[in-house]
């Protein structure tokens, strides 16, 4: 769903720069400016907040916030993802050794894994609500226009 709304904010701010530009005497008499600028700045809010969300984070990053104070999982590639096979394989077998390594490993894992969905959920979300209200402007400016011709 992101996808296909981030493609349509990109389609319509794609299609209202030409659209302005050869009517722009129009768009200016008839204070068309008003809504095509609200929907502008919409669609440019909306492609930003969620090309901030599907933007990978930082492998450095994730590093930390996986090894608080407790060896680094080994599920998580940004772990391991310098070390040499060898390394590799006396890490993951020595880490492993234990069922409990393996569950706290996967408690680890997944906590994280939930708290970065979540953070980029929560910034599609503001997207959406940015795209909806900027909609709700646009239609409402539209017909105030109209009907005060």
């Amino acid at each position: 769903m992101a996808s296909l709304l981030m493609s349509l904010n990109a389609i319509m701010i794609t299609i209202l720069i030409p659209a302005i530009i050869a009517y722009l005497d129009r768009v200016i008499v008839d204070f068309y400016y008003i809504p095509l600028t609200i929907i502008a700045i919409t669609c440019t809010a909306t492609l930003f907040l969620w090309s901030k969300a599907l933007k990978p984070i930082s492998l450095d990053y994730e590093k930390t916030i996986y090894s608080n104070n407790s060896e680094p999982s080994p599920f998580f590639f940004g772990n391991f993802y310098k070390m040499k096979l060898i390394g590799f394989r006396n890490y993951y077998q020595r880490s492993l050794a234990t069922n409990e390594g393996l569950a706290e490993f996967v408690l680890q894992d997944i906590f994280h894994i939930g708290r970065i969905v979540s953070r980029k959920y929560q910034i599609i979300r503001r997207a959406n609500i940015i795209f909806l209200n900027g909609l709700f402007v646009v239609i409402l400016v539209c017909v105030i226009l109209i009907f005060c011709k």
